[in-house]
């Protein structure tokens, strides 16, 4: 498993998932890939816990190995096993999530953003949080304390 906090190069690479394809930017550099169809799973270990995925592009192994210097491939989650969400995270008996190492959504207030770039030098987007869900008319971090939000129909909770 790569992740940008081990390898933070990968917070200057900008992701976005279609219906039909997946496309990645970085330095005006873009690959748009359509989706595998492969049926082809192949076993992993994420964070201890077993889970499968689907090779996506031997083009986009080639460019992320010499990218970080580091051989690796690009896998898309396959719903057929997923890891649990561990319960210091919030999970319950029964969560799952499929490459997350934490928990599936992630939420962020706008106020929370703001209130970390007054004090960064070098002001950051949020996509480098890479939130799920964005709340705005609250006061900053008071994400950090709710237990469950409804958004519509459905309630999420901790």
């Amino acid at each position: 498993m790569i992740t940008s906090r081990t390898h933070p190069k990968l917070l200057d690479i900008y992701c976005q998932i279609t219906e039909n394809q997946l496309s990645f930017n970085y330095n005006n550099q873009t690959f748009n890939i359509p989706h595998p169809n492969s049926k082809d799973h192949i076993t992993l270990n994420i964070f201890g816990y077993e889970t499968y995925g689907t090779l996506v592009s031997k083009k986009l192994y080639e460019w992320f190995s010499d990218y970080l210097d580091l051989p690796c491939r690009l896998m898309k989650v396959s719903l057929k096993k997923n890891g649990p969400v561990l319960p210091k995270h919030g999970g319950k008996v029964g969560d799952q999530v499929g490459f997350g190492d934490q928990a599936p959504i992630l939420i962020l207030s706008e106020a929370s953003i703001d209130d970390l770039n007054k004090r960064l030098d070098d002001p950051i987007g949020m996509e480098r949080f890479r939130p799920n869900v964005i709340i705005s008319g609250v006061e900053a971090y008071d994400e950090d304390h709710w237990s469950c939000i409804q958004i519509g129909t459905v309630t999420l909770c901790v």
